[in-house]
C-alpha cells in the first residue's frame, strides 16, 4: 500500500511570520542545466548514458533518476542519500503514485507529467509551509530519451538553507 511520508523536513521557523518567497534557482541547479544543455547538443534532449554516476560526483547525493513506464508512470531507479533526509526515507523502487500524502505528491506527479508533455527542463521547487514553519526545496527535473520519447527524468533537490549556510 501507500507509503507515509514527512515532506520535506525539518521545518525552519520563521517568527515574523513572513515567509520566504520561492527563490529563483539554486547555484547547483545551474550548473546541472548547463551541463544538460552541453550533452544535449543538436538532440531534443540528451540520454542517460550522457550522465555516467562518475561524472556526477558533485550531484550525486541529491540527484534522483525516475523511469517513466509506457502508461506513464514514474519509478525512481536511483535515489540520492541527501534525498533520503529531504524525503523521509530511501524511495528507490517506488512509483510516484503509490506516496502520500496524495497532496503533496499530486504537485510532483504534475512537474513529472510536465516536463514529459514538453520535453524540456523544469524549475519545480516544492515548499511545506505550517503556520510560521517553512521548509522549502529548488528542485530541477531534466528529461532523457533514447530517441523518439523521454524514458527517464532526472532529479536534482537542494533544500533552501544548503544556500544559506
Amino acid at each position: 500500500g501507500p507509503i507515509a511520508l514527512t515532506l520535506p523536513m525539518p521545518l525552519h521557523e520563521y517568527r515574523d511570520g513572513k515567509l520566504p518567497q520561492h527563490l529563483n534557482s539554486h547555484p547547483e541547479l545551474d550548473a546541472l542545466l548547463a551541463i544538460w544543455h552541453e550533452k544535449r547538443g543538436e538532440r531534443l534532449q540528451p540520454s542517460r548514458s550522457d550522465f555516467p554516476l562518475e561524472a556526477m560526483t558533485r550531484w550525486a547525493s541529491h540527484m534522483s533518476v525516475a523511469t517513466v513506464t509506457p502508461e506513464e508512470r514514474f519509478q525512481f531507479r536511483l535515489f540520492g542519500t541527501e534525498l533520503v533526509h529531504v524525503y523521509g526515507r530511501d524511495l528507490t523502487g517506488w512509483f510516484l503514485d503509490e506516496l502520500t500524502p496524495h497532496d503533496v505528491w499530486s504537485v510532483i506527479i504534475k512537474h513529472y507529467r510536465q516536463v514529459l508533455a514538453t520535453g524540456k527542463p523544469l524549475f519545480a521547487p516544492v515548499s511545506v509551509a505550517n503556520g510560521r514553519w517553512y521548509s522549502e526545496v529548488s528542485r530541477l527535473l531534466l528529461p532523457l530519451s533514447d530517441g523518439d520519447r523521454t524514458n527517464y527524468i532526472m532529479g536534482a533537490d537542494f533544500r533552501r538553507y544548503d544556500t544559506e549556510r
